[in-house]
């Protein structure tokens, strides 16, 4: 399914979608208080989640130098790996500090940021 939307939409549309639904995602998890709720959020989440991994991942193969895409698809695991290796620990001291609520305001500001940054780039692309 998610190939025929990136056709119709295109995919640094369905980036940006993917990247402030994830972002309110983040910003509206902490106020949520029914069990229900919190599994809606969190499905929610993972689908905004998934798309933008997956256009990502098909923006930074179309976007890499052909003999380089290897390299690109590289660091891109490292970065993954060094950051699930050391943000849990830090999220867990501010959640243990400031409560837990704070962990998803805290990660909804970089994900919101980098919104912003990526919503710049594409209009000087344009």
């Amino acid at each position: 399914m998610l190939p025929w939307v990136a056709e119709r939409l295109g995919e640094r549309r369905i980036l940006m979608l993917a990247l402030t639904g994830a972002t309110l995602c983040y910003a509206v998890f902490p106020l949520v208080l029914r069990l229900f709720g919190l599994m809606a959020v969190a499905f929610v989440l993972g689908v905004f989640l998934g798309g933008g991994q997956l256009m990502a991942m098909s923006l930074l193969h179309r976007n890499a130098p052909t003999h380089r895409t290897g390299e690109a698809m590289g660091v891109r695991t490292c970065i993954i790996s060094v950051s699930q290796a050391t943000l849990p620990p830090v999220f867990g001291g501010v959640g243990a500090w400031w409560g837990s609520g704070s962990v998803f305001w805290l990660v909804a500001g970089p994900v919101s940021y980098t919104h912003l940054r990526a919503h710049e780039t594409t209009l000087h692309l344009v």
